[in-house]
């Protein structure tokens, strides 16, 4: 194998970040975000998996006979829900790519490190 110059720092990094990935693979199942639609009358709980943990809707959303506003801002609080357990996800992998020093990869996208 030819000895590149600066390679094997490089891929000492990498070795490391692999690992610091799994870590955070690990805790994105039970980091969770809540999110609150219609004035808290639907809060929205999801992890970065992205999983929904819980969904809670306040009873007096039911007296109100409003079965497609329900239905909305259900829709609505998962979706914020997804997106900010994403967001924060991505914020995670950036710390370790930051933290590890890795240098900026143009093109690179974290969200690949999801799956």
């Amino acid at each position: 194998m030819m000895n590149i110059p600066g390679f094997s720092p490089l891929l000492e990094k990498m070795t490391q970040f692999k690992s610091q990935l799994e870590e955070v693979k690990k805790t994105a199942v039970v980091q969770t975000v809540t999110v609150s639609v219609g004035a808290d009358m639907v809060k929205v709980t999801a992890n970065a998996q992205p999983e929904i943990i819980r969904i809670d809707i306040d009873p007096s959303v039911f007296s109100l006979n409003d079965k497609q506003m329900l239905e909305d801002l259900i829709t609505a609080g998962v979706n914020q829900a997804i997106k900010k357990s994403q967001e924060h996800y991505q914020q995670e992998l950036q710390r370790v790519v930051t933290q590890l020093g890795i240098p900026q990869i143009p093109g690179l996208d974290l969200s690949q490190f999801l799956k």
